[in-house]
């Protein structure tokens, strides 16, 4: 995408393109635009000022104004129909995404289709205005693109101590599991998680300078098992259909912004395990 582009892409993988480049010309996209949410305030009973309990991010409400420029009414409404469909309701499909170019960065948000209106006071000459607006209840903006990694289970080679306890010797080396990752963005990133077995009681760990996050897993997965792990929702499904949320316990780890390293353990070490890692860089 150049920068100043929009794209909207529904959930079937169909997307349309909006500002350079295309007949829609953005007038107005605002997607930086927070509230915060504080259901528990009050005042001090006896002293100056107030309080305030936890606050939160509202949802964001995105307006998006353009115009369309085609050289035919004809023209026009086909344009009018696709932007129609891009910005339809979604009904029980999952949300829209609205990726965006700004100053080379393309970031994402998910979002819902409130309204769309056509202005069609010119309609014969090819052009018209459109008034729309998306909803986010996640009002946080990711990076467009997703990062991905894959690793094994922890294990080591090498190692040698010389005799007689001489104080000298040969250290071991990490061969797989373990993987360094970066999130660029300002804010924790949740993290979706494959495991693959076989593999008995895995555990997965994030790593800071200064903090170590560690989900453990009390079950045994076979040969042709795997688990589904998502860090914020705090959702584990076995094979896509059971939850195994009573296996969990530990931390339900997020990637901090900067680098941190992510550690796949076992006690009981299995060469065909696997830990496949998404994330996307979080603002």
């Amino acid at each position: 995408m150049e920068p100043g582009q929009i794209q909207i892409t529904r959930s079937d993988g169909t997307s349309l393109l909006l500002h350079h480049g295309t007949v829609y010309r953005v007038n107005e996209f605002e997607p930086f635009d927070r509230g915060t949410r504080a259901d528990q305030v009050g005042t001090v009973p006896w002293g100056d000022g107030g309080w305030s309990g936890a606050e939160w991010r509202e949802p964001a409400t995105i307006p998006l104004r353009l115009g369309i420029h085609t050289g035919s009414w004809a023209e026009l409404m086909d344009a009018w129909w696709a932007l129609g469909a891009a910005l339809a309701p979604v009904r029980t499909s999952p949300a829209v995404e609205a990726t965006w170019n700004a100053a080379g960065t393309e970031y994402l948000m998910y979002v819902r289709p409130r309204k769309v209106r056509l202005i069609n006071k010119r309609g014969r000459t090819g052009k018209a205005k459109v008034e729309a607006e998306l909803f986010a209840p996640d009002p946080t903006i990711y990076s467009a693109a997703e990062h991905v990694a894959k690793i094994g289970l922890l294990h080591r080679i090498g190692g040698l101590a010389t005799p007689f306890g001489l104080p000298t010797g040969i250290n071991t080396v990490v061969a797989d599991g373990e993987v360094d990752l970066v999130n660029a963005g300002k804010s924790p990133a949740r993290l979706g998680l494959r495991i693959t077995g076989p593999v008995v009681e895995p555990r997965i760990s994030v790593i800071t300078a200064s903090s170590v996050q560690t989900l453990r897993l009390d079950t045994v997965l076979g040969e042709d098992d795997y688990l589904d792990i998502d860090t914020k929702t705090k959702l584990i499904l076995l094979n896509s259909t059971t939850s195994r949320l009573p296996d969990q316990w530990g931390d339900w780890p997020l990637l901090p912004p900067g680098d941190c390293t992510v550690r796949f353990e076992s006690d009981v070490y299995e060469s065909g395990a696997r830990l496949n890692i998404r994330f996307r860089d979080t603002y």
